[in-house]
């Protein structure tokens, strides 16, 4: 009778670790775990470790597909905002089309609050914006030009770190550009503000300090 009794709790423990893992199996090949299985604490504390370990094997689509269901149940978890995060970036960096860098920084920020003031974020941000903004200047679209300018500019102003902003390659040559076709347009006003910037971001550059004269002459007449 004891063998019986102790052939059940084998058979009852090797249901319950087969089950836990079909769970996370499931959701890691489909993405989403079939309607039959169900999500209590336990089903998330296993898709968080599935995660966990996937993003420790370099695996990071898979990780975020796990944890993006995680969020859904619990969105205060630090593991997982780390984690999520350290993913994004990843894909940041191996998606090299700023377009495509750019929307998804809106849409993450916009679904994921607690990388609105993540400063590594912000960055690639700035710079998706800046080749974003040359790439509409080079085509003649200088309302989108101007549009992607005011965008990186706000979250400059949220940086800790201008200093290094300030050093990023074609920044300075796009806000130099900028501001001399609003001076060629004859909009001084538009083209003031831009130097003005520039001079603020570059004190020692003596193009746009004569570009600023030149501008604030105009605009004053």
């Amino acid at each position: 009778m004891k063998i019986i009794f102790k052939l059940l709790l084998l058979f009852y423990a090797f249901v319950s670790a087969f089950s836990c893992h079909a769970q996370v199996t499931n959701t890691t090949v489909l993405g989403i775990a079939p309607s039959s299985v169900v999500r209590d604490s336990l089903y998330y504390d296993n898709l968080r470790d599935s995660a966990i370990r996937y993003f420790h094997l370099s695996n990071a689509d898979s990780a975020r597909l796990l944890l993006e269901e995680y969020y859904t149940f619990n969105q205060k978890d630090t593991v997982t905002h780390n984690i999520l995060r350290e993913v994004f970036i990843y894909t940041l960096a191996n998606q090299k089309d700023p377009e495509v860098n750019f929307n998804n920084i809106n849409s993450w920020t916009k679904n994921y609050p607690f990388l609105k003031n993540n400063d590594r974020v912000r960055t690639v941000k700035i710079i998706e914006c800046i080749k974003l903004s040359r790439i509409a200047f080079d085509a003649n679209q200088y309302t989108l030009a101007n549009n992607y300018y005011q965008i990186l500019l706000s979250e400059i102003k949220k940086t800790p770190n201008l200093n290094e902003i300030i050093t990023f390659p074609n920044l300075k040559t796009l806000i130099y550009n900028l501001g001399l076709q609003k001076f060629y347009d004859h909009d001084y006003k538009a083209a003031l503000l831009i130097f003005e910037q520039g001079t603020r971001f570059y004190p020692t550059d003596t193009g746009m300090s004569t570009m600023l004269k030149k501008t604030r002459a105009k605009a004053n007449n």
